[in-house]
């Protein structure tokens, strides 16, 4: 029996793929993924996909996909780095706003996530 590796990126327009309760799409063009196997998604958790909110062009089609998961009466969050995929781990100040979170991996990237007055993850800068 072979076994195929999920696709990960569109082929039509090279966003990323995620899988969702039917079949996995691309979520920038719409693109579906229909011969993929089905996975149950119950046990992997939530996950959020930011999209990049700022003045730098080059970023705009930049997604930041953040797994939430429960560790001993607490979330966690896991942020891969959009550079270099390294897991990033968060850090705050005395003086930093509400509205944004900071996270860092080992290559020194540095990725702020925008949340409402919800504390909802909305965006990232």
């Amino acid at each position: 029996m072979q076994t195929i590796a999920p696709l990960r990126t569109c082929p039509r327009c090279r966003g990323s793929i995620v899988d969702d309760y039917y079949e996995p799409h691309c979520l920038q063009c719409g693109y579906v993924v229909y011969d993929a196997p089905i996975i149950a998604i119950t046990g992997r958790g939530l996950s959020y996909t930011l999209r990049y909110q700022g003045t730098k062009q080059h970023l705009q089609d930049m997604l930041v996909i953040v797994g939430v998961r429960a560790v001993a009466n607490r979330t966690v969050y896991d942020i891969a780095c959009p550079w270099c995929g390294k897991p990033m781990t968060g850090f705050w100040t005395e003086r930093q706003r509400e509205t944004r979170k900071r996270y860092r991996c080992r290559e020194n990237h540095l990725v702020f996530i925008a949340v409402d007055d919800r504390g909802e993850m909305i965006a990232w800068e």
